[in-house]
């Protein structure tokens, strides 16, 4: 499909070159597709870029939907589902998020209500439990709840040739010991 081929294409680009070194010719060179072709379908390059970054975002949101309101059950179904999301996509979403996280586009400002806000709070929720629990010390929610998110993105770009069950592994490992009680 001509549209999976441009996000695709889109995806590369952006993660090597950011967004502002992207251009929508070397998209469209990279998908082999006519320029036209990115307008028609996304309205120009801001409209592609937010594609992307919904590509990933809601199929990660969604895959929330049954989230355990247990802490520790919950975390590690976080992190299960999200290095899965991550994974499907491969490294190069990983970073194209990474580099949103530290050098926020007004684009991903944009979607952050829709999408980041929701994904922290859905944490927050088990991560309160965990801590209710004495799993996790009390610590600020939202730091708590970054540094996890930041963890899954930074272990599943640097180790992407882990296998999927033994990264989730030890991005858990490393997350309770540094929270951990």
């Amino acid at each position: 499909m001509v549209k999976e081929r441009i996000l695709d294409a889109a995806l590369v680009e952006f993660a090597l070159r950011g967004y502002e070194g992207a251009t929508i010719r070397s998209i469209a060179n990279r998908a082999k597709v006519n320029v036209a072709m990115i307008s028609y379908y996304f309205r120009g390059k801001k409209g592609l870029y937010k594609a992307v970054l919904e590509r990933h975002l809601d199929e990660f949101v969604s895959s929330l939907d049954n989230i355990p309101s247990d802490g520790i059950e919950g975390i590690k179904f976080f992190v299960r589902k999200h290095v899965e999301v991550l994974r499907k996509r491969g490294p190069l979403t990983s970073l194209v998020v990474m580099r949103e996280i530290v050098f926020p586009s007004d684009t991903f400002l944009e979607l952050k209500k829709n999408f980041y806000e929701v994904i922290v709070d859905k944490l927050s929720r088990v991560i309160r439990d965990a801590m209710d629990k004495g799993y996790i010390r009390a610590l600020d929610l939202n730091f708590v709840a970054q540094f996890l998110i930041h963890l899954d993105f930074w272990f599943s770009f640097k180790f992407a040739e882990l296998d999927e069950a033994i990264l989730a592994e030890r991005i858990l490992e490393v997350f309770l010991k540094g929270v951990g009680s």
